[in-house]
């Protein structure tokens, strides 16, 4: 049996990726509706997890990373089913640092909460 577990995790590298405009006006419009996708190919952490917003007019706009002690707890869990994101939203960013906060509702068991596609031999 999965419950539902609400986690607060930062996002950093928004510095690199998106404006000081684009950041005043993300910042007027919080609570953002964002989704968080596992980079396991990324070059620099294996545990990456880039975030993306979901709001217009910045729908799909990859914003940053979940910063990496988080990602390297997460991503296991992720990869391996025991946790799936409900719903995840940006709630605050410091504009001068180029970091945010997520609110991240997460469903978590210790059984696959998804099924694994089958794969042919």
């Amino acid at each position: 049996m999965s419950e539902k577990r609400t986690v607060k995790l930062t996002v950093v590298g928004m510095q690199y990726r998106v404006t000081m405009e684009t950041r005043k006006a993300l910042a007027a419009r919080l609570p953002v509706r964002v989704h968080i996708e596992r980079e396991p190919d990324n070059e620099h952490d294996p545990n990456a997890i880039k975030v993306i917003l979901e709001a217009e007019p910045w729908e799909g706009f990859h914003i940053g990373y979940i910063n990496r002690a988080s990602a390297s707890a997460l991503a296991p869990l992720l990869d391996s089913g025991k946790a799936k994101v409900a719903r995840a939203s940006l709630v605050r960013i410091d504009r001068h640092e180029g970091e945010g906060k997520l609110t991240v509702t997460m469903l978590v068991g210790g059984k696959r909460l998804t099924k694994r596609k089958s794969t042919k031999v």
